[in-house]
């Protein structure tokens, strides 16, 4: 406990456990630190809703993350240069759902990527991801700074792979490198 609240983010450096300073109200949790110090997390709504928003801390200063016209906005993580990814909702459809939207945020500006969600970002800001192709599928996809690319039509198709209506091969896409190396796997026919 610290200042009375349930919780609060510290920092353990150089044998030292440091409180971040962070205000105590909204009860923030952090997620991922970069090695410049600079946090992401969540905290409470002061609307009282029991949702949560996420944030970005750096300097000092902490900067509620914005949202696409929806609710909430989840920060996934940071890299070196303090660009975070994360998702974040967009205005709720007639039929009740609620679409979020893959984004990428960097010194108060957000950038839409697709709709679906980030998974990692490397220190070039290329940022992996699952996202809706076609309005319909979700594939994997690639920001490479300056367009989305679907990872499949990088990859050469092998004899055995399997090949399904929706793409030429089942796979997944775990991480991505500083050199951009994508780490991932595929199924192939027995």
């Amino acid at each position: 406990i610290y200042n009375g609240a349930s919780s609060g983010g510290f920092l353990w450096q150089d044998g030292e456990f440091k409180p971040l300073g962070l205000p105590v109200k909204g009860n923030p949790k952090i997620s991922d630190i970069n090695d410049n110090g600079q946090m992401i997390g969540f905290l409470d709504k002061e609307d009282g809703s029991g949702k949560e928003e996420g944030f970005f801390w750096g300097n000092g200063k902490m900067t509620v993350l914005p949202t696409f016209g929806g609710e909430r906005n989840w920060p996934i993580e940071i890299n070196d240069l303090g660009q975070v990814i994360g998702f974040a909702d967009k205005p709720k459809l007639p039929n009740g759902s609620v679409p979020s939207a893959a984004y990428l945020w960097h010194n108060g500006e957000m950038k839409e990527l697709w709709d679906g969600q980030p998974s990692h970002i490397n220190n070039k800001g290329q940022v992996i991801g699952e996202g809706l192709v076609d309005k319909a599928t979700m594939r994997p996809l690639l920001w490479d700074g300056e367009k989305v690319v679907q990872i499949e039509r990088l990859l050469p198709v092998q004899p055995g792979w399997k090949r399904y209506d929706w793409g030429p091969l089942n796979y997944f896409i775990s991480d991505i490198n500083d050199d951009g190396y994508l780490l991932g796997g595929a199924f192939r026919d027995k």
